[in-house]
């Protein structure tokens, strides 16, 4: 019955989540305070691997698109030491829709809200767009329009970094 099923389930997910947490203590693992350090590093290496012929100077513009408080991008800015240039490390976030509140408090980036229509950043201009777990929080209206908005900001033979966990039909077939 379903009745029955339900139950199995239950305590199929409690079986699981008592494995998970005992292998996590097991491996004495703990919340990695250096989160934003860890994903900032790997970004900037893959971009350094995918860019072989170009560096990055303090020249390079990287947009975050629903980068939150922009902390990922502040890390990556003052790894690469181009703090004096944080109008090329740019947050975007919405202005509206969102919920959630920031304080917008990095020094080394510049913050930008839009209207879910048109970033005002000019064309062919930023080097390195990061969209990390982002699209699943937008209607498919404002992906597909941020999509038209990243190509049209992109540098020919840029690059755009997608990262999402919670995709819509729109975003998974973007991905």
């Amino acid at each position: 019955s379903l009745i029955e099923h339900g139950k199995n389930l239950k305590q199929t997910l409690e079986t699981i989540s008592e494995i998970v947490t005992n292998e996590f203590i097991r491996m004495k693992c703990v919340t990695d305070e250096n989160r934003q350090d860890f994903i900032a590093t790997k970004i900037l290496k893959f971009i350094c691997q995918k860019n072989k012929n170009t560096m990055i100077t303090d020249k390079t513009r990287i947009v975050d698109i629903g980068g939150g408080n922009g902390n990922v991008l502040q890390q990556m800015n003052s790894m690469l030491g181009f703090t004096e240039q944080k109008e090329n490390f740019i947050c975007v976030e919405t202005k509206t829709d969102w919920v959630e509140t920031y304080d917008y408090s990095n020094k080394n980036i510049s913050y930008m809200f839009w209207d879910n229509e048109s970033l005002q950043i000019e064309d062919n201009s930023v080097d390195t767009i990061l969209c990390m777990v982002s699209l699943h929080h937008m209607t498919d209206s404002t992906i597909e329009t941020s999509l038209k908005e990243i190509n049209r900001i992109l540098k020919p033979g840029g690059m755009l970094l997608v990262k999402e966990h919670d995709a819509n039909e729109i975003s998974k077939k973007f991905i």
